[in-house]
């Protein structure tokens, strides 16, 4: 029983953690382009300029560059309107980056 009890303790520390990472109150919606393959990456970060470094230093490479920002109070809700808009043009189904087509519409 006292196991059943931690177990359910920790689903509910994890699932505030997730909300409250979702719910964050200001940000930036960022469109980030790799050159070399087109795609175009469209996430949330608080600072733009240290998700760049980090996935600049991820599969990437280096050459990744930032084509927009967009400040909101809500940009988990503004990315996730972006990424309905742009579903089909999406490189892989669960995924993040989008084929470069998009970029004339951002």
């Amino acid at each position: 029983m006292v196991k059943l009890i931690i177990c359910i303790l920790l689903i509910i520390l994890i699932l505030s953690h997730k909300d409250s990472k979702k719910n964050q109150k200001s940000g930036f919606v960022y469109f980030i382009q790799d050159p070399d393959t087109k795609q175009i990456k469209i996430g949330v970060a608080k600072d733009v300029s240290r998700r760049l470094k980090q996935l600049n230093t991820g599969d990437a490479g280096n050459n990744l560059k930032v084509l927009k920002t967009i400040k909101s109070k809500n940009p988990y809700k503004l990315e996730k309107e972006y990424h309905r808009k742009f579903a089909k043009y999406r490189t892989n189904p669960k995924g993040e980056w989008f084929d470069g087509k998009i970029k004339k519409w951002i």
